[in-house]
């Protein structure tokens, strides 16, 4: 924290209000929120009696491997472990092998409970995947069977996919726990491990089920049965002459007017939150009519209106995605799919890392697209709010992305998220073993994952809505090696 707010402190603690029962909570809670900084600042709040504890939390921030020290030297209390606990789980990431071999003494130490323990050991078989040595990955998967977190079970299920091991991938998928189980994922890598089993009329029941919910793995299940997906549209109803006459709905109307979007979805989340279902979904479709696509957007995720996809799925834009993608490899449905997961719509978003507008450009890209594109009539990053000049960046981008990765839309799209050296990287370690849906699910990055089949998904929403009709995976993408 800024020392200007020491005075404040220094108040505080003069009028008793600053007691050493709430610093320590409060240090207990930043420690667990992993805001290092804060517990630190707060530490050297703490009186002389404290002073082990102040120097542990100090010291700690900065030398981690410090940790078995202050182990031995701090009374195990349950906020001594937490203290220690942080530490250890930021000295395994840094040293994975020096951490474990120090793990059993730390926690006889601090007297951790079996599950504390099992917790700790969580976090250094983290670190043993995907790489790790023989005996390196014997004691990760014995820690792995233990374990009661399901992300950590999940994470080894895409190991056994990222290293293509059809065995490990059976085994591992049996291991996961009930809920995990009935992910469309893991139904769906279920159902592939049953038909390399020889168990056809299983693996077939179980792609058709999945055929009946909305999202990538029902329309990849759709594809592998040889059916075309079905859509599951839910029709909004109509709206009431009522609701353009409320107040809230009449200064959405002027914010809009005037461009100021984000005021505008200020004012319309907090509207649309207190209303009924039933006026959501009216709120959704009057904003739809309106062409307020990031309105339209917003109220459904907020009613969690997920099958009303044209709502949910505006063609904002189409005109525009169409002029400038039509001299490009990138079709206008891929280009809108990328500005819809994106943006949500919204041409003023603007991400903590900088990136601005529809299509979520960075300034620097957006300099280096410029050019290289040939694009006239940009001076200023400001420029990225405004739409028409966001999608003609954009999508320049976003071809010479696709250029790069022959066209194919798992790689540009992983490209476009997460930057096209880590997929470089994540194909040189895929090594032409993986089919498209085991490499997207390998995606070590939960975000980028994610982005993939949304924007794969969302593509065959707007094709749908173009009155077009577009497979998840172009011919191409299936058949090839990854």
């Amino acid at each position: 924290m800024p020392s200007s707010c020491d005075p404040l402190f220094d108040e505080w603690q003069k009028a008793g209000n600053l007691s050493i029962e709430l610093v320590l909570e409060r240090i207990n809670l930043a420690i667990k929120s992993g805001n290092t900084g804060l517990a630190t600042y707060l530490a050297k709040r703490l009186p002389m009696d404290y002073q082990t504890i102040n120097d542990a939390i100090v010291e700690l921030q900065d030398h981690p491997n410090l940790v078995a020290r202050y182990a031995t030297q701090l009374s195990p209390t349950d906020f001594t472990r937490n203290i220690v606990q942080a530490a250890f789980s930021r000295w395994a990431r840094k040293d994975a092998d020096s951490a474990r071999a120090q793990l059993d003494s730390i926690a006889r130490a601090q007297k951790m409970t079996t599950a504390e323990r099992q917790l700790m050991r969580d976090t250094v078989a983290w670190q043993y995947m995907p790489y790790a040595t023989p005996e390196q990955a014997k004691w990760r998967d014995s820690v792995i069977q233990d374990t009661a977190s399901d992300t950590l079970r999940e994470r080894r299920v895409r190991l056994a996919l990222s290293q293509n091991q059809p065995a490990e991938l059976a085994l591992w998928l049996e291991r996961l726990s009930p809920e995990s189980k009935n992910k469309e994922e893991w139904r769906y890598w279920r159902a592939m491990v049953l038909q390399s089993q020889g168990k056809n009329s299983e693996a077939q029941a179980l792609l058709q089920e999945l055929t009946q919910h909305r999202g990538f793995y029902p329309m990849v299940a759709a594809e592998k049965l040889g059916k075309p997906y079905v859509m599951v549209i839910d029709k909004a109803p109509s709206v009431s002459p009522t609701i353009p006459q409320q107040p809230e709905v009449q200064r959405v109307r002027e914010l809009m007017y005037w461009q100021m979007d984000n005021l505008a979805r200020t004012e319309w989340a907090n509207y649309v939150a207190t209303q009924p279902a039933t006026t959501q979904s009216q709120l959704a479709r009057y904003a739809f009519e309106q062409q307020w696509a990031d309105l339209a957007v917003q109220a459904t995720i907020t009613g969690k209106m997920w099958n009303h996809l044209e709502e949910r799925f505006p063609l904002a834009w189409q005109n525009e995605f169409e002029r400038y993608t039509k001299d490009k490899a990138i079709d206008r449905n891929y280009a809108m799919a990328i500005a819809r997961q994106e943006s949500a719509w919204n041409p003023q978003a603007r991400s903590s890392a900088g990136a601005t507008g529809l299509m979520q450009v960075m300034p620097k890209t957006a300099e280096f697209t410029v050019k290289q594109a040939g694009i006239t009539g940009y001076a200023s990053s400001a420029q990225l709010t405004d739409p028409v000049k966001n999608i003609e960046i954009g999508t320049a981008y976003l071809d010479s992305v696709y250029q790069r990765f022959n066209q194919n839309r798992i790689l540009s799209s992983a490209a476009y998220n997460a930057g096209p050296a880590r997929v470089d990287r994540w194909l040189s370690d895929a090594n032409n073993q993986l089919d498209a849906i085991a490499f997207i699910e390998s995606i070590p990055f939960a975000e980028t994952r994610g982005y993939v089949k949304n924007v794969l998904s969302f593509a065959v929403f707007y094709s749908y809505f173009a009155g077009e009709q577009q497979p998840v995976l172009t011919q191409t993408e299936w058949n090839s090696r990854y």
